[in-house]
């Protein structure tokens, strides 16, 4: 007979009372792993067999495993999105500030047009350069070196 049919399910027993579940779930809460002589004497109070005491534990430290794995996973999923979206904005943050840069360096170079003298210490290149990027980065890179290097203040560059 097919073990889905009511009469089966109806004669359906509990491997473990619940108070025997109450009493290893408080004993797991402090212990995940049982010392031989703790699983018998914890067999004997509720009336099981060494075995089953051994077994539960067994299977409840796969349980609280998989929980852990599944915990960790969100706590990483959030972190990852956080780390995205932070990207995002520094990405953003450093394209408006490059566009300023820009931006200030064209109207240095057109003030000093006439003395033929360029003021902005960084040179802009032409966006459909390919090594645009990089050439901003390096002349940004060099202009904060001269900057730490204390040889002048940085407003001055500007001025």
């Amino acid at each position: 007979m097919a073990s889905s049919s009511p009469e089966r399910k109806k004669n359906v027993c509990r491997r473990f009372s619940d108070e025997q579940i109450k009493s290893l779930e408080s004993l797991f809460k402090t212990e995940k792993r049982l010392e031989p002589r703790k699983k018998v004497e914890m067999a004997r109070e509720l009336g099981l067999h060494p075995r089953q005491v051994a077994i539960w534990f067994q299977n409840r430290r796969a349980r609280w495993k998989s929980k852990q794995v599944e915990q960790d996973y969100t706590n990483l999923k959030a972190d990852y999105h956080t780390l995205t979206h932070r990207l995002e904005s520094l990405n953003k943050e450093k394209h408006d500030l490059l566009q300023q840069l820009s931006n200030l360096c064209s109207q240095l170079k057109h003030k000093d047009l006439d003395s033929g003298n360029s003021s902005c210490p960084l040179a802009i290149h032409d966006d459909s350069d390919p090594n645009h990027k990089q050439n901003m980065a390096m002349a940004i890179e060099e202009n904060v070196t001269n900057f730490d290097s204390g040889d002048e203040p940085w407003w001055d560059i500007w001025s």
